[in-house]
């Protein structure tokens, strides 16, 4: 079973739309392996939404922290305009 129907019945709802850049150097399969992988991360750790936010929201503050500094608050300006636009 797919991640997602698993996080949907676990009451983890997030969704199937990915954006991507126009141009991206990654496949969308490599990116979608990925993205699968951390959800059924998610879902055999029964994580509950609150739990599944706080460990991405981690995880997402180490990878920035590993981002030039001169170059870290327009990555996080991205990223947030990004995220916003998904809600």
């Amino acid at each position: 079973m797919q991640a997602f129907d698993k996080l949907e019945k676990t009451n983890l709802s997030l969704t199937k739309t990915i954006i991507m850049p126009i141009v991206s150097k990654y496949s969308n399969e490599r990116v979608e392996k990925i993205i699968q992988d951390l959800l059924d991360v998610l879902v055999n750790e029964e994580a509950t939404p609150d739990l599944a936010l706080m460990c991405l929201g981690n995880a997402v503050t180490n990878v920035i922290g590993q981002v030039p500094e001169s170059k870290r608050a327009a990555v996080v300006d991205n990223f947030t305009r990004v995220l916003k636009q998904m809600v």
